[in-house]
């Protein structure tokens, strides 16, 4: 790994007090303990040696900012409700979106993707998001099979507004390497590269130790860098926690990835997921609306470990409008985290099957009875395509 001489590895004499290899060339420096003033000074200290300011968040839970420096950048961010510091170091990185001009073609329109569905194996997770421009972000996308290609290529050409020719995936977000996620990414790569363009991969690959450490036994078949080179002139942006995409008509925010997790052990690999959060001006409702905005929480595959990550970096403030269920419904089963996210809508990647629990079935589970008590609405990946369209005029 290579990192800008002098980096500052003190802040007001105080040493770092861990260091973690995140993958990618990347390095954190982690200090427990910590405040804001210690991010102020540290950045203080990135200004002196010439690095100038990419992007910055603050909000009642975190205080980030990115910086960069000729080909090296560093992300910096302070949790205020665990005092924690990390500063991520990374050669040749890619930063993420900041606001850019652009004309508005058409309305925000969410969709969990109908995916291929097996009730025996509760696989494939997949959204699309259309931009006010015409482009798209996909995120995860499900499993390699053509089905789910075709179904991804074939929403596209049904959303894209009148008179664009071209498919353009601004951002395609891969939570994490396992098949049912990231299997359509390579799929859809030898079915579409030459029809559809993909300007971004974003995700964060896991370091070696967290896969020799995971209970699943996983193995690694989704190399990020790499994969990205399937289509022509993608790149690989290593998302980290309180960096956002202001894209058009929406802003994604990173809320989690498996960084958090550290100086803990990870111990299942489903704790890698990129979790993400996308905020859109106007209400879910039936008709067209001018005013307010709507949360949507991703949390891919999170489990308890992770899960207990998110209640401590954000507690009350997951609050949202509509959450993906973890895991399909089958994993996290931490009831805390989903009363905290308290969503009037819950996307389920899954079959109703999940929902036995009052017949007994093996996968009664409180969180899944809490989500079916409290909810307005669930929406069934096997039940198709589902897509809400925010008509702000």
């Amino acid at each position: 790994m290579s990192i800008y001489p002098g980096l500052p590895r003190y802040i007001n004499e105080k040493h770092y007090d861990a260091l973690y290899d995140c993958s990618d060339g990347a390095t954190m420096f982690f200090w427990k303990n910590a405040s804001k003033n210690m991010m102020l000074a540290y950045t203080a200290q990135l200004e002196e040696l010439g690095f100038t300011k990419h992007q910055e968040l603050e909000n009642p839970c975190i205080c980030s900012a990115s910086y960069c420096k000729e080909q090296f950048s560093i992300h910096v961010y302070y949790l205020k409700k665990t005092a924690e510091l990390r500063a991520i170091a990374q050669n040749n990185a890619i930063l993420p979106t900041n606001p850019a001009e652009y004309k508005k073609l058409c309305d925000i329109a969410v969709t969990q993707l109908g995916l291929y569905f097996d009730p025996k194996v509760y696989t494939s997770m997949g959204y699309l998001i259309r931009l006010e421009d015409g482009t798209f972000v996909v995120i995860d996308g499900g499993k390699g099979f053509d089905y789910n290609a075709e179904l991804l290529y074939n929403t596209m050409l049904e959303q894209k507004p009148d008179g664009i020719d071209d498919i353009v995936i601004s951002a395609w977000i891969v939570t994490h390497g396992h098949g049912d996620h990231c299997g359509v990414f390579c799929k859809f790569a030898t079915n579409y590269a030459d029809k559809v363009t993909v300007k971004m991969l974003v995700g964060n690959d896991a370091p070696d130790l967290v896969y020799q450490s995971c209970l699943d036994g996983f193995v690694r078949h989704f190399n990020f860098a790499a994969t990205s080179e399937r289509f022509e002139g993608c790149v690989y942006m290593k998302a980290h926690t309180g960096q956002q995409f202001h894209l058009p008509g929406i802003t994604l925010t990173v809320l989690y990835t498996h960084e958090d997790i550290f100086p803990d052990m990870m111990h299942n690999y489903n704790d890698t997921s990129l979790v993400v959060d996308a905020v859109v001006k106007g209400k879910v409702t039936k008709k067209a609306v001018r005013k307010g905005v709507t949360r949507f929480v991703f949390l891919a595959d999170l489990h308890p470990d992770g899960a207990q990550c998110l209640i401590d970096m954000y507690g009350k403030h997951m609050k949202c409008d509509v959450m993906q269920i973890a895991h399909h419904g089958i994993g996290c089963y931490h009831t805390d985290l989903y009363m905290l996210c308290n969503p009037k809508i819950a996307y389920w990647p899954c079959g109703k099957e999940v929902l036995e629990y009052k017949n007994g079935s093996r996968f009664q589970r409180p969180h899944i009875k809490y989500l079916v008590d409290t909810t307005e609405q669930m929406i069934y990946q096997p039940d198709g395509n589902h897509t809400f369209v925010f008509e702000n005029k």
